[in-house]
């Protein structure tokens, strides 16, 4: 049996990022992450943190990141889980965006692992007035071919709404894998 109780903590610190290609900032990150152990079921991580953009021409941006997680085992066999989070990414062509994202899962362990995962992520960008939204599912398994390859096949879908310009694409796509452990 397993006590509730803090599981452990992790600290992350990316100090300084310079990009070349787009207009030049840095960017600064702090972040404190804990992982919870609710229930021998349940488990809870997450992360807190700060980001800073500091852009050489234009407005300063500092924002808050952060992400939580939840995974509840259902049974032996099947699991379910949800996630949110707030961070910041950055792009080749158009520099530095926030990212919301949720999404949720269900994985069925076994012989042949499957999880099916469904999300929506919004993306804001700090220096174009555009926004990007996306949303999609996603069906992936693991099937053992020896004791050490694994294939991986993956199938997912997505639909992309691109503000202000209205503009909508659905992306469909098939993939697959191969492990070796």
């Amino acid at each position: 049996y397993l006590s509730n109780g803090f599981v452990g903590a992790r600290i992350y610190n990316c100090l300084i990022y310079e990009p070349k290609i787009t207009e030049e900032y840095k960017r600064q990150d702090i972040v404190l992450g804990l992982n919870y152990q609710v229930s021998q079921k349940l488990s809870i991580n997450g992360s807190l943190g700060n980001s800073w953009l500091n852009y050489q021409e234009g407005e300063d941006f500092i924002s808050p990141t952060w992400d939580v997680n939840a995974n509840y085992q259902i049974t032996d066999r099947v699991a379910f889980g949800a996630a949110y989070s707030r961070n910041f990414f950055d792009s080749v062509n158009v520099g530095a965006y926030e990212r919301e994202a949720v999404s949720a899962y269900v994985t069925r362990e076994g012989n042949v692992p499957v999880t099916l995962r469904v999300f929506a992520d919004k993306d804001d960008y700090t220096i174009e007035n555009r926004e990007d939204k996306l949303s999609g599912v996603m069906l992936s398994a693991e099937i053992p071919i020896t004791p050490r390859i694994k294939a991986r096949p993956i199938l997912n879908y997505t639909y992309y709404k691109f503000l202000p310009q209205q503009e909508k694409a659905k992306r469909y796509g098939a993939g697959l894998y191969f492990d070796y452990e």
